[in-house]
């Protein structure tokens, strides 16, 4: 039912970890993982030590693994490894992760409740490089039952941030509903998942789970830890513009005052992480974004309604 997909361009050393948790599942599944070790990271060194994890785990049938002749954007990858999977149901990893025990029999349960759902949502514990759980989620507030959701309810949702599909790993979604929308696209580099993700809650039914079925690594050499601030503030100004096209006519005020919110709070969540560290980059964030400085009042509490729930569940973005 659920092919596992991993696009393998980082963290060789940890992806015996992330392996082990997958293959210890006590349920059928296929395990696809494309590996752009040797290309991305450009060392003949490396090499035997990718050789080595594969023989660890060639003799597991559920176990497909690929190499890339080429190294390939993110987005390119992505869609790369989902087309050599074979389930109808794709849950994305990285090579860091790792699922906990009984994930899999539990998704295959959420997705035989709710056939008609296209994206599955579920919560993560966040863990360090050394695999510690440093942070667990809060439930989703006042969630006995999954929600259920689709359309522009859950477009507007997410330009609130109440209709949140989080990490990629947090999420399970039909293989048509990647077909239908064309994969994951170039357009944006940042948040390309989330992009990915709103096409697809336009399209079908969606439903969010108080379920906590993976471990979410964050560290330094994460991939969001790496690409700049203007990146992630641009990108979203872009994809709130796409959000509001996807709605059309039934966009409303409040609506545009939780777009403008949205992007006001993460200029701020941005210009706190840069503080202390980078006083350059804060200056240049600012000048750059003086035109969401002048928002209205309304747009004001909007940003401090969701730093408050941010703050709350410590759910700050990480990003260099």
């Amino acid at each position: 039912m659920i092919s596992i997909c991993i696009p393998a361009y980082k963290h060789l050393d940890i992806l015996p970890d992330a392996l082990q948790s997958i293959c210890s599942q006590n349920s059928d599944f296929e395990l696809v993982i494309l590996d752009d070790f040797d290309i991305f990271l450009n060392d003949p060194s490396l090499q035997p030590k990718v050789k080595h994890v594969r023989e660890l785990y060639s003799s597991d049938p559920r176990i497909k693994w690929f190499r890339n002749s080429e190294h390939l954007p993110i987005q390119a990858n992505w869609n790369k490894v989902i087309s050599l999977s074979s389930r109808p149901y794709i849950k994305m990893m990285g090579a860091d992760d790792r699922l906990h025990p009984g994930a899999i029999e539990k998704m295959e349960s959420m997705i035989k409740a709710f056939p008609a759902v296209v994206l599955h949502g579920h919560l993560a514990d966040v863990i360090d490089s050394n695999g510690l759980v440093v942070r667990k989620p809060k439930p989703y507030p006042g969630l006995k039952e999954p929600l259920i959701v689709s359309g522009n309810a859950a477009l507007k949702g997410k330009l609130r941030q109440i209709i949140r599909f989080k990490n990629p790993i947090c999420n399970i979604f039909k293989r048509t509903a990647w077909e239908q929308v064309g994969g994951y696209s170039n357009k944006y580099r940042f948040c390309f998942d989330t992009h990915f993700n709103t096409r697809v809650m336009a399209g079908g039914e969606c439903a969010l789970w108080n379920e906590n079925l993976v471990d979410l690594r964050r560290h330094d050499h994460s991939d969001g830890a790496t690409l700049p601030a203007k990146m992630a503030l641009d990108e979203l100004r872009n994809l709130v513009a796409d959000i509001l096209s996807e709605i059309g006519d039934e966009v409303t005020a409040a609506d545009l005052i939780a777009a403008n919110g949205w992007i006001l709070y993460r200029l701020f969540e941005l210009a706190a992480q840069r503080i202390m560290t980078k006083p350059g980059d804060l200056r240049r964030l600012f000048i750059e974004n003086y035109s969401v400085l002048l928002s209205s009042p309304a747009v004001y509490k909007q940003a401090a309604k969701l730093a408050i729930s941010r703050i709350r569940d410590g759910d700050i973005q990480q990003t260099s």
